[in-house]
């Protein structure tokens, strides 16, 4: 490393600081002071020394040529419909900041693209996760110095549907579904599964004398193909309990089949798909029937989580049973559910204070 003084056609001094990086290429900046080129160089030796030296040409790095190398190093490793949604996500990123230099990259250009992105909360929300995990990716690989989008302003994350049935709903929707759908119906509303764990549910996982159902495998759909897999998360590899009345549904199902056979299988066989069960049950006309509106399958999932914490399940189980990564999850969803034991509390509270006040 050194600092060179030269004289330019025009009379002007510079200053010029010199250095070699790690694989021994030669870099140099020019100053206008000796002191201001000194200090640089004290700075990149220092950086050298503690290993947190950026390659200055790497900040000439565009972002979306960033999240090419991160998709080809780290998406491999996701689920397919994760793989989908962080591709998606991305279009938003690319459209607005795709050809940005990530060395020209500041904390105040990525909240005005937060802000300015004109979508949902949660979809402003995933654009903005998958750009701060490709820059995280930038940090770690030294392609940058630190992670812009740390401390972004979010838009607060959309309220949860709360969509709920109650018991006698549920069982109205599963008659009026009738046979090709009323399994799938309780599964999801009395045992909590989501759809892609319904349709990858297999024989061998109905515990029928335990009364247990092991959910370790899900179909997900990504680019117009199914997917069998692992769950969601680990903690959505689970046993969930089976009430007897589900339990004798399954035990029809099941009975005399081999163990990696489907419990729901399509009516060709194979992997049965959310849009063809809605249809082949004839979903809304069956809401109808049953005297319901504006119901997903997935509804029928939260409704477990609802019947469960009426019939006394504790939160903590419900997360459980439902495969939630984070009790956070579950109490943002289920919270309402303790409205009524506020009246408990303050009924209870009402005993106490009339004994005092007599």
């Amino acid at each position: 490393m050194a600092v060179e003084r030269r004289t330019t056609k025009a009379g002007r001094v510079r200053w010029y600081a010199r250095y070699y990086d790690p694989a021994g290429r030669e870099h140099a900046k020019v100053f206008d002071t000796r002191r201001a080129a000194e200090t640089f160089l004290a700075d990149e030796r220092a950086a050298l020394r503690s290993a947190t030296w950026i390659d200055p040409r790497a900040g000439q790095t565009t972002l979306d040529a960033l999240w090419s190398r991160y998709e080809s190093e780290q998406l491999p490793h996701r689920r397919p419909t994760t793989r989908q949604n962080y591709r998606a996500a991305w279009r938003n990123v690319s459209s607005a900041l795709g050809n940005y230099p990530v060395g020209r990259l500041r904390h105040s250009d990525v909240q005005r693209f937060v802000t300015g992105l004109d979508k949902g909360p949660d979809t402003v929300r995933m654009a903005h996760r998958v750009l701060a995990l490709v820059l995280d990716y930038g940090v770690a690989n030294r392609v940058l110095a630190a992670n812009v989008a740390k401390g972004v302003v979010l838009p607060p994350a959309s309220t949860p549907r709360d969509r709920i049935l109650t018991s006698t709903e549920l069982l109205s929707l599963a008659q009026a579904v009738g046979p090709a759908g009323r399994g799938q119906v309780l599964t999801m509303g009395l045992a909590g599964l989501r759809w892609s764990e319904v349709a990858a549910l297999k024989a061998g996982a109905v515990q029928l004398e335990a009364r247990r159902l092991h959910v370790v495998t899900a179909a997900t759909e990504a680019g117009g193909r199914v997917h069998l897999g692992p769950p969601k998360s680990k903690t959505s590899r689970r046993f969930v309990a089976l009430p007897r009345l589900l339990a004798e549904d399954l035990r029809i199902r099941v009975r005399g089949r081999p163990a990696d056979a489907l419990v729901f299988p399509a009516p060709g066989g194979g992997v049965d798909r959310i849009g063809n069960f809605r249809r082949r049950v004839r979903w809304d006309q069956a809401l109808s029937d049953a005297g319901l509106a504006d119901v997903t399958p997935h509804d029928l999932r939260r409704t477990f989580g609802s019947l469960a914490r009426s019939a006394g399940a504790d939160l903590r189980y419900i997360q459980k049973a439902m495969g939630h990564s984070s009790i956070t999850t579950t109490s943002r969803i289920y919270a309402h559910l303790y409205d009524t034991e506020l009246d408990a509390v303050a009924d209870a509270l009402d005993k106490i204070t009339e004994g005092s006040t007599s």
